[in-house]
C-alpha cells in the first residue's frame, strides 16, 4: 500500500472539495443575496451559482475530487486477487460517477436526478459495507482494528439516509404567513433531499479519511 500516494489523493479531494464549496458559496451570495446552506439547498445549485467565467474551474474541481475518489479506491485496495478489493473499488468508481451527475442533473431532469441521488446513497452504504467486509476479512493486516466498526456503522448511518420514509415527500414546502396576510411557500430549513446529498457526501468523505488514518495507524 503507497501510503504517500494515498495521503495526495486525499489532500486532493480535500482540496477540490474545500475550493469549489468556498468558492460556491461566495459566488451564490453574490449571485442570490442570500447564504448557501447545506440543510436546504442542492449541490449543483452550488455549481450553478459559479459565473461563466469560473464555471470550467468548477467543474474542474467537482471532476477532480470525484476522480481523487475513485483512485483512492483503486489505490488503496489495489488487490485484484481479492474479491473483497474488486467490491470496495468499483463502489468507490460508481459513488465518484454519481457524485459528478447530481451536480449535473439540476431539477429540469427531475427524474434523472432523483434516480441519481438514490442510487448514490445505496452505493455509498454498498462501499462503506465494502471497506468493513475487507477489513474484517481480508488475509492482509494493512488497517487499524477499529476500522470494520467505523466503515460498518458509517454504511448503516447511510442505509437510515437513504430509506428516510420523508424522501417520498421531499419536494414538500413550508407554508410561511406574511405581515400582509398572504401565504407564501417556502423550503423547509431542513429540506430533505439535498441535506441527505450533502450528508452522504460527507460520509464518504469520512469513510476515505479513517481508511487513510486506520493505515496510518497500524
Amino acid at each position: 500500500m503507497n501510503l504517500p500516494l494515498l495521503s495526495a489523493l486525499f489532500g486532493l479531494i480535500v482540496l477540490c472539495l474545500g475550493a469549489f464549496v468556498l468558492l460556491g458559496r461566495s459566488a451564490f451570495k453574490q449571485q442570490e443575496k442570500t447564504d448557501y446552506r447545506f440543510s436546504n439547498r442542492f449541490p449543483f445549485e452550488l455549481l450553478n451559482a459559479f459565473p461563466v467565467p469560473f464555471a470550467l474551474l468548477a467543474k474542474f474541481l467537482v471532476i477532480a475530487g470525484a476522480f481523487g475518489f475513485i483512485l483512492f479506491g483503486f489505490f488503496g485496495f489495489s488487490f485484484p486477487n481479492l474479491y473483497q478489493a474488486i467490491f470496495v473499488m468499483v463502489g468507490y468508481l460508481l459513488s465518484g460517477i454519481l457524485w459528478i451527475t447530481l451536480l449535473i442533473t439540476d431539477m429540469r431532469y427531475v427524474k434523472l436526478h432523483l434516480l441519481s441521488a438514490s442510487l448514490y446513497f445505496v452505493m455509498v452504504a454498498f462501499t462503506c459495507a465494502a471497506v468493513a467486509y475487507f477489513a474484517w476479512t481480508s488475509p492482509y493486516d494493512l488497517f487499524h482494528p477499529a476500522l470494520p466498526y467505523v466503515a460498518g456503522a458509517l454504511s448503516l448511518t447511510e442505509l437510515v439516509l437513504a430509506f428516510n420514509p420523508r424522501l417520498k415527500r421531499w419536494e414538500t414546502l413550508e407554508a410561511v404567513a406574511q405581515k400582509d396576510g398572504s401565504v407564501t411557500y417556502e423550503r423547509p430549513k431542513r429540506f430533505v433531499l439535498p441535506f441527505s446529498e450533502w450528508l452522504t457526501t460527507l460520509i464518504l468523505l469520512v469513510l476515505t479519511a479513517f481508511i487513510l488514518l486506520s493505515a496510518l495507524l497500524n
